[in-house]
């Protein structure tokens, strides 16, 4: 019988056979030896399949699994029926784990069996390698910090398993926000620590990042809607709506900046939505007339609605 190991590693990809190498190679690499690696392949179309047999001629750790094209998500979401391991981690098929990794990790979890996830620093690099920034730039501790902002670089942390059996997996309905919808779930459930040391690096470039940030907002807006319905503290709930109404309206005046008036209308319905008092809560504004500020959300949301059917007719 195999005996199970003790940390998963998934690594979801999708046609880049070339730069998949670095990151399996970067597995091999690790100091600590008991892991299996699932590459779930994502209906690629180049030699990716060859890539990974090639590996695992000589390492029986590697397993491989093809699935049709369905995107990161849900492929996240599937990865985690797949995993035999006590904990678990993910690396993007672009990205790399530095040596020490797991082996720091796991040793800090063994120590804390009260804690679910730890995470930990990454370096920011381009396509050439080149060092671009370490994330993150601060730390959060719990679910009222992470609800501000998403903190934690998803190959920077390790999970122990019982976090998934307990909460679920992934939710792969969502295009961008996946992972940070994920990390609330446990956030709230589960002690998370910030281990202060360097395990990875995460590749920066156009197709991620300005992919991330088309998809992000309004996968956030789902996020925020959707813990409203769940039993939050009021110190939570105050918290997630300060968090809606900071990227709805910032969002509503940036698609209104831009011309783009059906998302602008979409973001101030959805501030209003969040809080009807929107108006009077945004310290940035330099009106000072009370009935103005509460009333600007919703004629700024009649504005851009009748300029997007305009622009429609």
């Amino acid at each position: 019988m195999m005996s199970m190991p003790v940390v998963s590693v998934i690594i979801p990809t999708h046609n880049r056979c070339g730069l998949l190498k670095d990151a399996i190679t970067s597995v091999q690499s690790q100091t600590f030896s008991d892991w299996e690696l699932i590459v779930i392949d994502d209906g690629s179309k180049d030699r990716t399949r060859e890539v990974v047999e090639d590996f695992q001629r000589i390492d029986s750790r590697i397993r491989y699994v093809w699935q049709l094209n369905a995107g990161l998500s849900k492929t996240r979401e599937r990865s985690i029926s797949l995993v035999r391991g006590k904990y678990i981690t993910f690396l993007d098929d672009d990205d790399q784990f530095f040596p020490e990794k797991l082996e720091k990790q796991v040793s800090f979890l063994e120590a804390k069996p009260e804690v679910g996830l730890v995470y930990s620093y990454v370096e920011m690099v381009d396509l050439e390698g080149n060092f671009r920034m370490l994330w993150p730039y601060k730390t959060a501790g719990d679910f009222l910090e992470l609800i501000e902002e998403s903190l934690i670089q998803t190959n920077s942390m390790l999970v122990r398993k019982t976090c998934f059996d307990q909460l679920g997996s992934f939710n792969g309905s969502f295009s961008g926000c996946d992972d940070y919808e994920m990390v609330l779930r446990i956030s709230r459930s589960f002690p998370i620590t910030f281990l202060p040391i360097r395990v990875g690096t995460y590749r920066w470039h156009e197709s991620n990042m300005s992919h991330y940030w088309k998809v992000a907002s309004r996968d956030r807006v789902r996020i925020y809607k959707e813990l409203l319905k769940k039993g939050l503290s009021e110190e939570e709930k105050a918290k997630v709506i300060q968090s809606a109404l900071r990227v709805t309206y910032v969002k509503a005046i940036d698609a209104l900046d831009a011309g783009q008036y059906g998302k602008a209308a979409f973001y101030y319905w959805m501030a209003v939505y969040f809080n009807p008092l929107v108006g009077l809560m945004i310290p940035w504004t330099k009106f000072k007339n009370r009935l103005y500020r509460f009333l600007k959300p919703y004629l700024a949301m009649g504005y851009c609605s009748l300029l997007s059917l305009v622009s429609r007719g």
